[in-house]
């Protein structure tokens, strides 16, 4: 059976990595040769554990208890999940951070940590309460013990979701949740306006060219070789960053001047400014940027 097991894990990858060879013509994807290649690792981990260090500040009690629950009660089902929730952790240094201090790489491992809270607190109170209230009757030992692992483990979570509490109550709107609104938006009129052959230059990859359903030209090489394998920006920074993964690549000249989108988003980004190139050849219709004269828009479904 665990050789079974074990030659699922093995198969399944590989079947990955055959058929990503077989239609890219590539073994590692794109995003790998964008956020990995080019970025020296001393500059990468640094800045990957400098952003780390503002996602352990969220989460230190949590990882505290869950790490002291499974050192007091060894369980080797504990030590795996404790060494799943590290192990992403290490990734997340190792690749040099994310662009935002979302947690989204974390956040599918976070429930298995909230899980050894659980183990350690129902341990602990189970230990206390039964030791010193034995002659009590067991269901209300029992119900003791509920209570106090519900009240630490509810402040753990607090404490956890400290930052994302006026998210939580909707007392704000979730982060990014006006720029995809107003990305569909635009994503809709471009299908409108546009012939199935238009090309559409972005900043944000997905939303646009997803509505739009016409061919995006990302500026920032998550699917464009080209970019994906220029010399990363290490000068760009932020939450604790000493470059920034999939965001410290672009050449504008490349990606406007010579691939000539019909629409772009922008025509600058950080000290890459095709400022002039732009309003020489494009023009704003409708709160859009169109390439002047291309044969890709029905110019007549545009205000004048």
């Amino acid at each position: 059976m665990i050789f079974v097991e074990g030659l699922l894990f093995c198969v399944l990858p590989a079947a990955q990595l055959f058929f990503r060879h077989s239609y890219y013509n590539e073994w590692l994807p794109n995003t790998y040769t964008l956020k990995m290649v080019g970025l020296d690792i001393k500059i990468r981990v640094l800045g990957g554990w400098g952003f780390m260090k503002i996602f352990i500040r969220s989460v230190w009690p949590a990882l505290l208890l869950g790490t002291v629950g499974t050192v007091w009660q060894f369980k080797k089902e504990k030590a795996l999940i404790l060494l799943l929730m590290l192990s992403v952790m290490a990734y997340q240094v190792y690749v040099g951070g994310d662009p935002w201090p979302y947690w989204r790489i974390m956040a599918p491992y976070l429930p298995l940590l909230l899980l050894l809270n659980m183990s350690a607190l129902e341990s602990f109170f189970s230990w206390m309460i039964v030791r010193k209230f034995q002659p009590t009757p067991r269901f209300q030992r029992a119900g003791a013990i509920l209570v106090s692992v519900l009240t630490v483990l509810l402040l753990v979570i607090s404490w956890t979701n400290l930052k994302f509490g006026k998210e939580i109550y909707f007392l704000e709107k979730p982060f990014s949740a006006q720029y995809n609104a107003s990305h569909v938006r635009i994503g809709l009129n471009l299908k409108e306006v546009c012939k199935p052959e238009a090309t559409v230059g972005v900043f944000w990859a997905g939303t646009i060219p997803y509505f739009s359903g016409l061919r995006g030209i990302d500026f920032l090489g998550k699917c464009d070789k080209t970019i994906a394998n220029l010399e990363p920006d290490s000068g760009m920074s932020g939450h604790g960053m000493l470059s920034i993964p999939g965001h410290n690549k672009y050449n504008l000249k490349y990606s406007i001047v010579e691939l000539k989108p019909d629409y772009i988003q922008n025509y600058y980004w950080v000290g890459n400014d095709e400022t002039v190139y732009a309003k020489e050849h494009y023009i704003m219709k409708n709160n859009m940027l169109f390439k002047k004269d291309s044969v890709n828009i029905n110019w007549d479904r545009l205000p004048d």
